[in-house]
């Protein structure tokens, strides 16, 4: 918001974005970030694992074209010094955060024989950070993480290879080790509890070594009121232990010789003479296990009560973690983790490469509606479901 400016401010639930100002230099913000789209760059590959270096390309010859672009949107816009200043540093941060994302999907998709990808990123990284060098001012933004993580983290690596995390424990302690490389006080302290923060939020793994880090941060920050933040993630990583070391559930099976399995065909021939509703998803998949831990048990019930069959395919690549979420999340239903041939029939034969996904099969085997609604949408999930059958019938 402006100084000394009139808004007009609505509240509308079922729009996007929620808050709609009617001042024509808010609204063309909210417009610009709104259909900003960077994931074209971040995550565009074929499932061969094209390699991302040719997306990211892209992106760096074009990062100050891309900038210009948005700001030349505001040139013509009346408004104030100030309110200008801030709406070039809120772009200068929109496109430094994407660069940084992308180069930080680079280096986890890198191997080590891509020293050249790795040395040009770097010197690309070098150029933006000098022509857009990291304040304070960049604290509040929500691009600040990936943007000091590249700064500091990545960019301190400079014996020229390639990082390869192979554990869990690898990767944090590079991480949180490169927050000391960070001299300013305040920085240093705003980038820990955000990486430590969107780590936790976003760790589907619940790793151990993050309840290291968390206790050191909290040791080092006692009395800056974190405890309530992150004492509740060290709670749930205690949780999904306790959970991982207990049995499965009796609604659990796993299909039988599922590791043999090559396509989604040969897979639908051993439930035939029943429909059956497929939920595609991994264990690591935010949607996926809110929509398990909200409406899971509901979805049992109503295949349970409709004579359908509940197939759950997982493209999860480590087994144990996989067990551990099907028991965390108490997801019912007939389970198979899709072998790489499987996974790659999944995306080249029916499109399936967002997830959660879910599937309509009739009881012939055919496909009575590849895309069914998000479970999320309640009623309108179902209602599909009991049409497409009645209209089978």
């Amino acid at each position: 918001m402006e100084p000394g400016k009139n808004y007009s401010i609505c509240f509308d639930y079922g729009a996007d974005p929620i808050i709609q100002i009617s001042d024509p230099v808010q609204m063309l913000r909210n417009k610009v970030f709104r259909d900003k789209n960077f994931y074209k760059y971040e995550f565009v590959r074929d499932y061969k694992a094209t390699p991302l270096d040719t997306i990211g390309a892209k992106m760096r010859a074009n990062f100050d074209a891309l900038l210009m672009a948005d700001k030349k949107q505001f040139e013509k816009l009346e408004m104030s010094q100030a309110m200008r200043k801030f709406i070039e540093l809120d772009l200068e941060l929109y496109w430094m955060g994407s660069m940084a994302k992308v180069i930080r999907a680079n280096f986890s998709d890198c191997s080590r024989n891509e020293k050249q990808m790795y040395d040009d990123y770097m010197k690309e990284w070098s150029k933006i950070y000098k022509d857009y060098p990291l304040t304070t001012q960049m604290i509040p933004s929500q691009y600040f993480e990936p943007y000091v993580e590249i700064a500091t983290a990545l960019k301190s690596a400079t014996d020229g290879k390639v990082c390869n995390f192979k554990t869990a424990q690898e990767y944090y302690d590079y991480l949180f080790n490169n927050v000391r490389l960070i001299k300013n006080k305040k920085v240093k302290q705003a980038f820990w509890a955000q990486a430590l923060f969107m780590e936790a939020l976003n760790n589907k793994r619940f790793e151990k070594i993050l309840k290291k880090y968390i206790n050191e941060f909290l040791t080092t920050y006692p009395n800056e009121g974190f405890k309530t933040t992150f004492i509740p993630f060290i709670k749930a990583i205690d949780h999904f232990y306790a959970k991982a070391d207990s049995d499965f559930d009796k609604n659990v099976s796993f299909v039988e010789n599922g590791d043999s399995i090559k396509t989604f065909q040969e897979l639908l021939a051993k439930f035939k003479g029943k429909p059956v509703l497929v939920d595609f998803w991994f264990s690591t998949c935010g949607p996926c296990v809110s929509n398990s831990k909200k409406f899971g048990k509901e979805m049992e019930r109503f295949t349970e009560q409709n004579g359908i069959t509940l197939l759950c395919v997982s493209i999860d690549q480590d087994k144990e973690q996989w067990h551990n979420a099907i028991k965390y999340y108490e997801i019912g239903g007939n389970h198979i983790k899709a072998c790489k041939r499987l996974h790659e029939d999944i995306y080249k034969a029916y499109s399936i490469y967002m997830f959660p996904h879910y599937m309509l099969v009739g009881p012939d085997g055919k496909i009575l509606i590849n895309k069914l609604k998000d479970l999320s949408e309640g009623d309108d999930f179902y209602n599909q479901i009991h049409d497409a059958l009645e209209k089978k019938e």
